[in-house]
């Protein structure tokens, strides 16, 4: 058959295509570039703080002498950091001591404070420089051109608090100086360091930085058995098992409510420190409410060396308002206020373990207060008349009626007297020596006084 010229070129052409397109196929290209990986690093970093003594936690007082007392703060940081030790001295005259060299007074609202029976002093230094992660060392002066060239290593472990590592007792101290106001000696004469840290990055001033340094924000109850600083953004309430806080911890429940439901029997917050070293807890600004009835103990000191309550409302518990049985139990600020149900009586409102206070380790002092029905300078706790009250303190009684009237003085006040079917309750409070306190009130429940 003979193919026509026209059908013949057609097809030639598409052949001639066909091969074009498969040559084509291997050799087609794009406008295109690529750049080598950039790797980004990012370095994590720590901030770490400790407090350590060698000599020991018990000193006698003996005038015109001194004694070796070495509290030492070590940093374990890898960026510039703040760096603070509190010291509370309850021992106001009795013992001098001076702050080593290199640590600078702050002013801490709110933290900072003196009174007649303690002071609480905030100092602050800062750890800067260069951070060298092959030795594991912080050097200051640090010149980057050179290779290296460190000038100086700056000293993170080790700092001393106290300057030449001792405290000392003034020659003119006398017996008086020594002994209360009923005869006999003084106690509770404690001296107490609390060290911390922080970054340095992101805070303007050492004070805020101290902010954040106790700040650890929590809204869960059961955080604070880990959360160590704390201050609480909301009203929390128990989840039905007595929470155990086991380390050192500060609180402050920032003006917020930790109410327990009923489900725990033992104590809205109970403090079981570590037996070595001994760990101190403290607890302020707001509220711990209980359902009446049901829990035993609204703060429990159960193991540790003292639990600081200041501040702090305590309401419906049906044994104890605060108690310890290992321990001591510092309660002070003029807005605490505590009541118990306990038989209607309340005069178990503070309480101490028998065994544990003849044997000297739970203690109880009270500087400051409010307490429903119960007189912290003469109780039954520890046997008639007990006195739980600091020196440079005394108590004043109010009798007044459910509505919030002022009906007279606390001197009809009988020990161990139901009140539950009364139409009043006694309150006392508690008073600086010197001043006089007058009832200005009821709010939310709690008498309101002036002092003058």
């Amino acid at each position: 058959m003979k193919m026509d010229k026209k059908k013949l070129a057609t097809i030639a052409g598409a052949v001639a295509l066909a091969a074009v397109m498969a040559a084509g196929s291997f050799t087609f290209a794009y406008l295109q570039d690529k750049t080598d990986p950039v790797t980004n690093n990012f370095n994590p970093n720590k901030v770490t703080v400790d407090l350590q003594e060698t000599t020991g936690n018990t000193y006698e007082i003996i005038p015109g002498t001194s004694q070796t007392k070495d509290p030492k703060v070590s940093v374990d940081a890898t960026v510039p950091s703040y760096v603070y030790v509190t010291v509370e001295d309850r021992a106001p005259g009795m013992l001098t001591y001076e702050i080593a060299d290199g640590w600078t007074e702050i002013n801490i609202p709110g933290t900072t404070a003196s009174t007649s029976s303690y002071t609480r002093t905030v100092y602050y230094r800062e750890i800067d420089g260069f951070y060298n992660r092959e030795d594991g060392k912080w050097y200051e002066n640090y010149d980057a051109s050179a290779d290296p060239a460190y000038t100086g290593e700056i000293q993170t472990t080790d700092i001393s608090v106290l300057k030449d590592d001792k405290v000392s007792y003034d020659a003119s101290l006398e017996n008086s100086d020594m002994l209360k106001s009923n005869g006999t000696l003084k106690t509770n004469q404690r001296l107490i360091f609390t060290a911390q840290a922080v970054q340095k990055a992101g805070f303007d001033t050492p004070a805020d930085g101290y902010a954040g340094a106790t700040t650890n924000s929590v809204d869960s109850f059961n955080a604070l058995k880990t959360s160590g600083n704390s201050i609480l953004k909301a009203d929390v309430t128990t989840d039905g098992v007595s929470t155990q806080i086991q380390k050192e911890t500060n609180i402050d429940l920032n003006g917020h409510k930790i109410t327990d439901n009923g489900s725990s029997t033992e104590a809205a917050l109970r403090f079981l420190g570590p037996i070595a070293p001994q760990a101190s807890i403290t607890v302020k600004n707001g509220t711990i409410e209980v359902a009446e009835g049901v829990v035993d103990y609204g703060f429990w000191l159960s193991r540790g060396k003292s639990a600081t309550l200041e501040n702090v409302v305590i309401k419906g518990a049906s044994t104890h308002a605060a108690y310890s049985e290992n321990g001591d139990l510092i309660i002070t600020g003029k807005d605490t206020y505590m009541e118990s149900t306990c038989a209607g009586t309340g005069y178990f409102t503070i309480n101490l373990l028998d065994s544990a206070r003849t044997s000297g380790k739970a203690t109880a002092t009270v500087s400051g207060g409010t307490y429903k029905n119960f007189d912290p300078a003469n109780n039954v706790s520890e046997g008639i008349p007990t006195s739980f009250l600091a020196d440079g303190y005394h108590t004043e009684g109010f009798k007044i009626d459910n509505s919030g009237s002022l009906l007279s003085d606390a001197s009809d006040y009988v020990l161990r007297t139901n009140y539950d079917a009364e139409d009043f309750a006694y309150y006392f409070v508690v008073v600086p020596d010197g001043q006089t306190a007058a009832y200005t009130g009821m709010s939310s429940g709690i008498p309101q006084f002036n002092f003058a």
